[in-house]
């Protein structure tokens, strides 16, 4: 489970996706390309074990279960040379901490 102050933390580094700024279009459009990602390693192995792991990516640390490791890595690495590393973490950030299924389809259809 992620702890308050864990979240606090991805929400601050999420803006990006969420929030007017410079980096917005870049974040959502970071954000749109993980989707199918995340969406499919939370069929495959839940909705926690993607946030978890989405968590980790978006504050540099390598996540906990193994089986999402190379899936999560290899997107993120695709996604960080098309939108750049920043925008990418804003991204990792918003899909570990977003728990309402109305942004993630406004994120995703923007």
């Amino acid at each position: 489970m992620l702890h308050t102050d864990l979240l606090h933390e991805l929400r601050a580094k999420a803006r990006d996706v969420t929030e007017p700024s410079l980096e917005q279009a870049r974040a959502r459009a970071a954000a749109r390309r993980l989707s199918s990602v995340v969406a499919a390693i939370s069929d495959a192995y839940g909705l926690l074990a993607m946030r978890e792991a989405c968590a980790a990516m978006a504050r540099g640390e390598t996540p906990r279960d193994a089986r999402v490791i190379a899936v999560l890595e290899s997107a993120m690495a695709t996604t960080a040379m098309i939108s750049g590393d920043k925008a990418t973490r804003a991204a990792l950030a918003f899909w570990a901490s977003e728990t309402d299924p109305a942004v993630w389809r406004d994120v995703v259809a923007a």
